[in-house]
């Protein structure tokens, strides 16, 4: 292994402590309740619009019943609303409410409010190249190992809205 890619994988485990702390005071700030997963079922949602819970467990590379248990908080705090399949009256549909949308905007008005206050002298500039190779990285890291053909192949949320295929 290379000493750069030593430094980055150290920097990513700091990075991993830091975003649940981030999360945590984003929450607070934002008298919001809302765990990571959470998060991640209602940015999905918006993204992606209604679709099963399976369909979000595959998504978002979570086990269907750690989705089902978010989306149970979800739907009786109001932030996602749950209805037959049209197709399949066995299945449900879930999909964003408009409370769940208030709360992404929320959300992300105040992790940029948090982030801008850490970051002063980032230029517009230095902020884009960091947003373009994080996503870059994001989705590289999103392939399975050759070493490993059964893993899980997650994709960024951004890649999967956009139907694109990751690279």
């Amino acid at each position: 292994m290379t000493r750069a890619l030593e430094d980055v994988a150290r920097e990513l485990g700091a990075l991993l402590r830091r975003l649940k702390g981030l999360h945590a005071e984003v929450t607070a700030v934002a008298d919001v309740r809302l765990e990571m997963p959470a998060l991640a079922v209602l940015t999905t949602l918006e993204l992606q619009g209604a679709q099963r819970p399976s369909s979000l467990a595959d998504t978002l590379d979570l086990d269907l019943s750690t989705v089902s248990r978010q989306l149970s908080a979800l739907e009786r705090e109001g932030r996602v609303l749950r209805q037959r399949d049209a197709d399949d009256h066995r299945a449900q549909i879930v999909e964003l409410s408009p409370a769940g949308r208030d709360v992404l905007s929320l959300i992300r008005r105040t992790r940029v409010e948090r982030l801008s206050a850490r970051l002063p002298d980032w230029s517009e500039d230095e902020l884009a190249a960091f947003a373009g190779q994080l996503a870059r990285f994001t989705a590289d890291i999103s392939q399975p190992h050759p070493d490993c053909p059964n893993t899980p192949q997650t994709r960024p949320l951004a890649l999967a809205a956009a139907g694109q295929e990751d690279r």
